[in-house]
């Protein structure tokens, strides 16, 4: 199990990151606070980068399973293993972190559909909030897994 969300996930960010690769960047879209400055980053994308970004939104649909699974199986596996001194508490709390971030990402992801329309105010600070909140908690479970990993 863990061999096949590690390739997937892999293999997603790549596709993402290489494939469908824009100038400026889908994150900056994802950050981007303000419509305006959304719709500028938008309207940057011409012909084939437009279409490329669009295509890097759709796989990031394929994305969030993999890697939260991975992430919350990751911590599961360090709760399994330890059984002493609350790292077996917090791991599964990790774990399930590692989902609560990928609903903020697919909310994320949803408000940045209405984004690409240019159809409500609201979508562009919802997306915002959640891109924010999902990477803060995915780097507290990073931050976990590895402290987890060091200190037995």
């Amino acid at each position: 199990m863990f061999i096949t969300l590690i390739a997937g996930t892999l293999i997603i960010f790549a596709v993402m990151r290489f494939v469908y690769a824009t100038e400026p960047r889908v994150v900056a879209l994802q950050t981007a606070r303000v419509p305006q400055h959304a719709k500028d980053i938008i309207d940057s994308w011409k012909g084939e980068a437009r279409h490329k970004a669009r295509m890097n939104m759709c796989w990031d649909y394929l994305f969030i399973p993999f890697y939260s699974t991975l992430a919350a199986m990751t911590c599961f596996a360090i709760a399994r293993n330890r059984v002493v001194g609350g790292w077996h508490e917090a791991a599964i709390v990790f774990g399930w972190i590692s989902w609560i971030a990928a609903a903020c990402d697919l909310v994320e992801d949803l408000a940045l559909e209405s984004v690409w329309r240019h159809q409500g105010p609201f979508a562009t600070g919802i997306a915002a909030a959640c891109s924010y909140t999902k990477s803060g908690l995915l780097l507290a479970v990073i931050v976990f897994a590895i402290a987890a990993s060091l200190f037995r």
